[in-house]
């Protein structure tokens, strides 16, 4: 929870209304814009948790085949 409420911090704190860039922003464009980086930071975190899935279960299938060589070779 403490990473949910930081990125979501992160993306509060974007956009600010100091940041010359983004001075003329009208408040609900702020917001939307927010909101958008709250969900784009959320989307990130779910495709690196996928990448690193990935990669577990391609180990684990590798030692499997491994093991299964082994054991024929045994046999």
């Amino acid at each position: 929870m403490e990473d949910l409420e930081k990125k979501f911090q992160t993306a509060n704190s974007s956009f600010s209304e100091q940041d010359p860039a983004f001075a003329n922003l009208e408040e609900s464009e702020r917001e939307q814009l927010q909101s958008f980086s709250f969900l784009s930071l959320l989307a990130f975190d779910v495709y690196l948790k996928k990448q690193l899935m990935e990669k577990i279960v391609d180990r684990m299938e590798e030692s499997q085949k491994k093991e299964e060589k082994r054991n024929k070779k045994e046999q």
